[in-house]
């Protein structure tokens, strides 16, 4: 149950995160592929990398924190509670290189792990802005 629900909470967060940044690139007019030189008139020829980055953060952002969860249970299988950020940090950061290393690539596998492990980074300042807020 611990595994899905992190999975849930982190692909929801990389799907904000995939999404928004689809924004900036729609707004940027980032062309997707490599066009004959005719540009397109509007927004809406840009408007698919809202699309591919929103789903492509769910992926990799579900997998990561799935990944992670199973990570911090092997590791400490009988340590008791909520596994601390300095427990999450490196079981991210190995989860993040295993999904960046699926492409057969060291470039893809040290910038997941660099994502990983910002991963449970940002939450934790995430929380605690939002506890801070809250007060």
């Amino acid at each position: 149950m611990e595994v899905a629900r992190t999975a849930l909470h982190w692909g929801l967060g990389w799907t904000i995160a995939g999404a928004a940044t689809g924004v900036a690139l729609m707004f940027g007019h980032v062309e997707l592929f490599a066009e004959s030189g005719a540009k397109p008139l509007g927004l809406g020829a840009y408007d698919v990398w809202i699309v591919v980055l929103g789903i492509g953060g769910t992926l990799f952002g579900a997998g990561l924190g799935g990944l992670t969860s199973l990570v911090i249970r092997l590791w400490n299988s009988g340590a008791p509670g909520a596994p601390s950020l300095r427990r999450q940090l490196p079981a991210a950061a190995l989860a993040g290189a295993i999904l960046g290393g699926m492409t057969r690539s060291l470039d893809a596998a040290a910038i997941g792990g660099i994502l990983g492990a910002a991963t449970p980074a940002a939450a934790y300042g995430f929380g605690r802005l939002s506890a801070l807020i809250r007060r």
